[in-house]
């Protein structure tokens, strides 16, 4: 059975090369091994505002196939997968909407222009999500656009937008230009592929209605995401717009389906949409899957149902979401789902999703 990989993560030696040498000296500078594994991280100036005074690293990255594509061709040999979404490397990278305009707006085309190469070498194996710089919309615009020539089928971007002035994360209906990319990528067919905040911890903004929907709980940044997008007009006003969110949201999927089964039973005036929220699961949002955990994942078969999910590996990490990756596949393969789920899962809703076949 064909697999594809909807999660992994890479970064290659000359990532940033194309940026100009003014910016240079804000940039990470990485050492490779002769096995090309990234060992090390030095900067002369992190370009990265945060909260946790951490600074980048390859995220307990110890393959080669992290940042070399030959030694990921035999790893996905290893993993039956056939083919493989690439996303950035993100703690490595350093690359966030709290980079500086000008600094980000020239990492996220160096990237893309690098990460092209990859996939032009192998269009079998496979397809990647640009960076979109939208510290500056204009230009965010532009990329998006030289994206979709170039071939790409989705964007990569936080659950979160990161408010410059602010210093904070915040909602995506609070921002004003936001539509403007929504609106664009639903007319092209490009999918927003939504992942944890890339590389370091920052503060964010917890709306009003949000505390309503919790009861003024604690939440985390994924949480926020949702209860964000499906109590606005966002889908509404963009209803053919297809996003897919990773790992945690897997973990969480749960309470964020309680907390706003609650709040709607009690008060659906709360709600700017049209329809009932678990319309927008299931006609707008994909979930990655970590097939081995089982509760979590029977919670999004029952609810959210097969044709809602995707096959995901989190290659080359060896976080909780990453740590099966050797097994996942084969955990996906013996896990006694129907025929027609498991293809679903494998490979048909990615096909479909980002225009594979």
């Amino acid at each position: 059975m064909k697999i594809i990989d909807c999660d992994s993560h890479f970064i290659m030696n000359g990532i940033y090369k194309h940026v100009p040498s003014e910016l240079q000296s804000k940039l990470p500078k990485y050492i490779f091994t002769e096995e090309n594994r990234l060992d090390k991280i030095n900067y002369d100036v992190d370009p990265v505002i945060n909260t946790d005074g951490e600074g980048p690293n390859t995220l307990h990255c110890t393959l080669p196939g992290m940042s070399y594509a030959p030694a990921r061709l035999e790893d996905l040999v290893k993993m039956k997968v056939d083919i493989q979404l690439i996303a950035p490397q993100e703690r490595a990278m350093r690359y966030n909407y709290s980079v500086e305009k000008e600094l980000g707006i020239a990492m996220a085309h160096s990237y893309n222009i690098e990460i092209k190469k990859i996939i032009d070498a192998n269009p079998d194996k496979f397809f990647a999500a640009a960076l979109i710089p939208l510290q500056d919309f204009d230009a965010g615009i532009e990329e998006l656009k030289w994206a979709i020539a170039n071939g790409f089928k989705t964007i990569y971007v936080d659950y979160l937008y990161y408010d410059y002035d602010k210093k904070l994360g915040v909602a995506w209906s609070t921002v004003d230009r936001i539509k403007e990319i929504f609106k664009i990528c639903e007319e092209n067919n490009v999918v927003i592929f939504i992942h944890f905040f890339m590389h370091h911890k920052i503060k964010y903004e917890i709306t009003e209605l949000a505390k309503i929907i919790t009861n003024n709980a604690t939440m985390d940044f994924i949480e926020l995401f949702f209860y964000d997008l499906l109590t606005s007009d966002i889908l509404d006003c963009f209803p053919k717009l297809q996003f897919v969110v990773t790992e945690g949201a897997q973990r969480v999927v749960g309470k964020i389906l309680k907390n706003l089964n609650n709040a709607y039973t009690s008060s659906c005036d709360l709600f700017k949409g049209n329809k009932h929220f678990i319309s927008y699961f299931k006609e707008n949002i994909f979930f990655t899957i970590d097939i081995e955990m089982k509760e979590s994942f029977d919670i999004l078969m029952k609810y959210i149902g097969s044709k809602r999910l995707l096959f995901s590996t989190d290659y080359p990490h060896v976080d909780p979401s990453g740590l099966n990756k050797w097994n996942d596949t084969n955990d996906l393969l013996n896990s006694g789902l129907l025929q027609e789920d498991l293809e679903n899962i494998a490979f048909r809703n990615a096909e479909k999703l980002f225009q594979l076949s």
